[in-house]
């Protein structure tokens, strides 16, 4: 007897059905990542949330992050431990936090990077590359809906969103673009 999948496990499924074009543009037209994505994400976690992803077996980089004005330039070239970069982000000197990282998922190590934003927004990019080879996909796939999921009770998030390489984001709890899939 197989065990029941989870209603989780079921908004997969369907995922996968119906938003396969995400796939196929990924493949075939050059696309380079999809997104996760969860709005108004409870910010007063983020101390939980950081404590995790310095857990993890890979390096953190949060090169990439978005300076406020009220930094400078020395700042921005210094390296800082991840309880640092969590902390200039809190007092607003850092205004979108990117982080990449790797974690395994399912048997699988995924690459994402992570776009948190105030007022608390995260972008949750997972690239083309993990979806490679082509006979993996799905499971692939699933291993990375059940990461972004994590991250989703991680953060506190109330939604979690599956969605193309595009700048037109759910405004939540409103407006959902027809190109964003509801995970949950």
């Amino acid at each position: 007897m197989q065990p029941m999948a989870s209603s989780f496990d079921d908004r997969i499924v369907r995922a996968w059905t119906s938003e396969k074009w995400l796939f196929d543009a990924m493949f075939a037209e050059g696309m380079c990542f999809i997104e996760g994505y969860l709005p108004s994400i409870d910010l007063q976690r983020l101390d939980v949330s950081f404590d995790w992803l310095a857990k993890l077996p890979a390096e953190l980089d949060f090169r990439r992050s978005i300076w406020s004005n009220e930094s400078t330039e020395e700042e921005w070239t210094h390296s800082y431990t991840a309880d640092q970069y969590h902390q200039m982000f809190s007092s607003e000197k850092i205004v979108m936090l990117h982080v990449d990282y790797t974690a395994p998922c399912d048997g699988f190590a995924l690459t994402f990077k992570l776009m948190i934003e105030q007022p608390g927004n995260v972008e949750v990019i997972v690239y083309r590359e993990n979806f490679l080879p082509r006979e993996e996909t799905y499971e692939r796939f699933h291993a990375a809906c059940l990461h972004l999921k994590h991250l989703q009770e991680l953060f506190g998030g109330p939604a979690l969103f599956l969605g193309p390489d595009t700048l037109n984001y759910p405004e939540w709890p409103d407006t959902v673009p027809q190109e964003w899939y509801r995970l949950n």
